[in-house]
């Protein structure tokens, strides 16, 4: 019983330093309501009798280190505004493409609401504060958004290496800066649409 009772206290404690003093996470009402416009994203999508999508590309991030080929895996973000007779909704689309030219079943998209990039900009500072910085065991942080699309760090164990990735891809510490001013573009670019 003394043990069980150790691991919560210990679990416990752990959990409250990370509510503390990690990027704060959004809030369930918010949670909600951008799972409720992915929802809407995703029905309309598959079902709408009569829909208009209107994308324009933002940029691109790519692959850290893999290549196929010539072909090196990348993401393409687009601001995408979707709209049906009584709706419009703007989001983020992330198009991953593995090989674009070798392989087209390797492709994946996420769909990202401008109500996660407050929580996404925190993510990115987090990482960028933790990345390199000296630990005698494997360290793991990741950030999903509500679609899933993951960020994370990973410093692994018995090698001083941190690996950094965006969904399928590997990005360089430097290509965080350049994922956010994206993100940041996009946001600018929605002023306009």
């Amino acid at each position: 019983m003394k043990k069980l009772l150790s691991v919560l206290l210990t679990f416990s404690a752990v959990i409250t330093f990370i509510s503390c003093f990690g990027p704060q996470p959004v809030s369930q009402d918010s949670s909600d309501a951008v799972k409720d416009k992915l929802h809407m994203v995703d029905s309309v999508l598959k079902t709408a009798p009569a829909s208009h999508i209107e994308s324009w590309e933002i940029g691109r991030l790519t692959d850290n280190g893999f290549q196929e080929g010539n072909e090196q895996h990348s993401v393409i973000i687009y601001l995408s505004k979707l709209s049906t007779a009584t709706d419009t909704i703007s989001y983020l689309e992330f198009n991953y493409c593995e090989a674009p030219d070798v392989n087209q079943d390797k492709r994946a998209t996420k769909f990202v609401m401008f109500d996660e990039l407050p929580a996404i900009y925190a993510a990115i500072d987090d990482i960028k504060q933790h990345y390199g910085t000296y630990t005698d065991h494997f360290e793991y942080y990741n950030y999903l958004t509500a679609s899933s699309l993951s960020l994370s760090l990973t410093r692994f164990i018995n090698e001083d290496i941190w690996e950094i990735r965006l969904g399928s891809i590997e990005l360089s510490r430097e290509a965080l800066d350049q994922y956010k001013r994206l993100l940041n573009q996009a946001e600018s670019q929605l002023k306009y649409q």
